[in-house]
């Protein structure tokens, strides 16, 4: 495997996700979920030849590990002579999947760059160690847009992808940021799962599901919003529930729960904290809406703390790009 005179550039946005399906349950598929991909933030890296292996920009240590991930996993034993430079990257452990979008950015930004035969989204996820519980990211890097997939066997493999359809370009999502502050990440979340959390009630997995397949999903491909937006709000109580005995309640904090109580009342369709949050999302019918709700939002103290955004829906999956590396004729 020589080097390649390209550079490869990839852009992958983030998810959103609206809550698990199941977790602690003795059999069956595990975690699963649905959830949405948005333009912004953004993970943007490149791949360029180089005299070795080197590593620019922020997350160096977590990029390296998923570059020898990716080697490990396609047999690679050769040096991997190149540059990773990150010019862009999301907030970690506040909601938008980072972890997920970064190490897929780097498999895919290696595999196309040593122009390794292309692997589906399973493979490329299990590559670089992502997909463990959620795949919303996984499916989403792949494709943007809606996702629903169903979660994962204990055979460890990535969930099974249910649904996927594009949402409307015009409808928007309002983006809430706490400053500084971040969810249950690493060490912490795996003790959460292994025992700390009490096992989700299959009786609400139950009623989980048929919330997702009989409601959310019919009126995501309808382009309903008023119809998709409620029940991605239940959705998202029930999912929020499961997880009180380390938030206190459905959400990270008494004041998520207010600014969600809010975009209610102001036009903003189906709140929810995104994961283990504390990222709060809304959706709205057109650009005018949600800027106005945000107009209103700045500067009230419910918002303290928080960084309000208008996003653009993700419809594609991560943007590939090859670029020949001009040769010095001297």
């Amino acid at each position: 495997m020589g080097t390649m005179l390209r550079t490869v550039h990839i852009s992958a946005a983030a998810r959103l996700h609206f809550g698990l399906l199941a977790f602690g349950q003795p059999t069956g598929r595990q975690y699963g979920g649905a959830g949405v991909m948005i333009k912004s933030p953004r993970v943007e890296l490149s791949v360029s030849p180089n005299d070795d292996f080197a590593v620019t920009g922020p997350n160096v240590r977590r990029i390296a590990e998923f570059a020898a991930k990716w080697a490990a996993a396609n047999s690679v034993t050769t040096p991997l002579n190149c540059s990773i430079h990150v010019s862009n990257t999301m907030p970690a452990h506040a909601g938008f999947g980072s972890g997920t979008q970064l190490g897929l950015s780097v498999a895919k930004g290696l595999e196309t760059f040593f122009g390794v035969e292309s692997q589906g989204i399973e493979q490329l996820a299990m590559s670089v160690g992502r997909g463990g519980r959620s795949a919303v990211g996984s499916y989403g890097f792949g494709s943007g847009g809606f996702i629903a997939e169903n979660g994962r066997l204990p055979d460890g493999r990535l969930g099974e992808l249910e649904t996927r359809c594009a949402l409307p370009e015009q409808w928007r999502v309002v983006v809430l940021q706490r400053c500084n502050d971040a969810g249950l990440s690493g060490d912490a979340e795996q003790r959460a799962f292994a025992g700390e959390l009490p096992s989700m009630p299959a009786a609400t997995t139950l009623a989980m599901t048929a919330l997702l397949m009989d409601r959310i999903v019919p009126a995501a491909k309808s382009g309903d919003l008023e119809s998709f937006g409620a029940a991605v709000y239940e959705y998202g109580l029930l999912a929020g529930g499961c997880f009180e005995a380390l938030q206190g309640g459905p959400f990270a904090s008494r004041e998520a729960e207010a600014l969600v109580e809010w975009l209610r009342e102001n036009s903003i369709h189906g709140p929810g904290q995104s994961s283990w949050g504390p990222t709060i999302f809304g959706f709205a019918q057109s650009q005018e809406t949600a800027e106005t709700a945000v107009a209103k939002l700045v500067g009230m103290d419910i918002a303290n703390g928080w960084t309000a955004s208008v996003v653009e829906i993700e419809n594609s999956g991560a943007s590939v790009s090859v670029v020949p590396v001009q040769q010095d004729s001297n």
